[in-house]
């Protein structure tokens, strides 16, 4: 049992943990984020009075469901900033791409390997993989405890 969730979990790994690549006829590029663009584009207080849709046209790129989720989060952090007296430079600076990643990998690590998990997404994912593990290792305590109750 325990092989089959490790081999899983594995497969899963090798399927999401690559990185996506815009490759030309000549040179290799890194293909830019949706984070990387909207940090470009746009400042924090537009980003915060412009819908999903909006932002969509502006950086020219489709969100996905995570950095619509991503966003979701950066927008209530960039709220909070401008009620505790930040102006919108200094909320400008606060931001970074951190604000919208969300770890896939590092959740259903520590989802399906729970405390091994969490040690292999630290290692492989610095503190943001080590946070999302540790949310996916609580998810899976809970649906356990669901279970039982």
């Amino acid at each position: 049992m325990t092989k089959s969730v490790f081999l899983f979990s594995f497969e899963l790994f090798t399927l999401f943990g690559q990185q996506n690549y815009a490759i030309n006829s000549m040179i290799m590029e890194v293909a830019k984020s949706t984070p990387e663009l909207i940090l470009e584009n746009l400042n924090s207080e537009e980003i915060l009075n412009m819908n999903s849709k909006e932002i969509e046209q502006v950086i020219g790129k489709r969100l996905k469901l995570k950095d619509r989720g991503g966003l979701m989060v950066a927008k209530y952090k960039i709220n909070r900033a401008f009620i505790k007296g930040f102006d919108v430079n200094q909320v400008d600076q606060m931001m970074g791409a951190g604000d919208f990643n969300f770890s896939i990998v590092g959740f259903l690590l520590g989802f399906f390997l729970s405390l091994l998990g969490i040690l292999l997404a630290w290692i492989f994912f610095g503190n943001s993989g080590l946070k999302y593990s540790v949310f996916g290792a609580l998810f899976n305590a809970l649906l356990i405890w669901l279970a039982i109750r």
